[in-house]
């Protein structure tokens, strides 16, 4: 047999490397997603859905699987998501996204905000002649979100017989951006 104390032994301990996989990543179809959404006051992750393809039909899924993302603002690289409320926020956004065991690869998203549909429409009123001007003051708002809105000035009035386009000007209260609105007047008429 052999004899232990025959023998000096030295262990060398080889090592084990496993470098990153020479088949790169590659986003699923459709991927990445960048927020898409009609303005609603809110803000919102401008990526909303990621997916990335490895070797032997290896998946990652954003959310799920564990990966950096990083987004370019600038020139640097953050892991800060960006956000967007306003229509103005819409922008492209260039993405890193890093796996373990892969090379990192680059894409980028679109996140868009679009604008929300609003109708003012005047009032319609008529009466009989009696020599005094007609008016009817008031606008009726439909699709502004919460807490926006605007005020109305200017409206038309009638004093003779005929019919007139209740005409009025609007402007939009503080916190309201025009530009997150299509807006769409409709104006009642006037009869004497």
């Amino acid at each position: 047999g052999t004899s232990e104390g025959n023998y000096n032994i030295q262990v060398v301990n080889g090592t084990l490397t496993i470098t990153n996989s020479d088949t790169p990543l590659s986003f699923a179809e459709g991927s990445p997603e960048g927020y898409t959404g009609v303005y609603d006051g809110a803000a919102h992750d401008a990526l909303t859905a990621l997916t990335v393809n490895g070797i032997e039909g290896e998946t990652f899924v954003y959310g799920r699987d564990e990966m950096k993302v990083e987004y370019k603002v600038g020139d640097d690289w953050t892991e800060e998501m960006p956000q967007v409320t306003n229509v103005s926020d819409s922008k492209d956004i260039e993405i890193r996204v890093t796996v373990e065991n892969y090379e990192p690869i680059e894409g980028s998203i679109n996140a868009t905000v679009t604008k929300k549909d609003v109708t003012l429409t005047s009032d319609t009123d008529s009466k009989k002649y009696d020599g005094s001007p007609l008016k009817a003051e008031s606008v009726t708002a439909e699709g502004f979100v919460e807490g926006e809105g605007a005020t109305y000035s200017n409206f038309a009035s009638i004093t003779n017989v005929g019919s007139k386009n209740n005409t009025f000007e609007y402007t939009m209260n503080e916190g309201t951006s025009e530009g997150n609105y299509n807006i769409q007047v409709v104006n009642g008429t006037l009869t004497i």
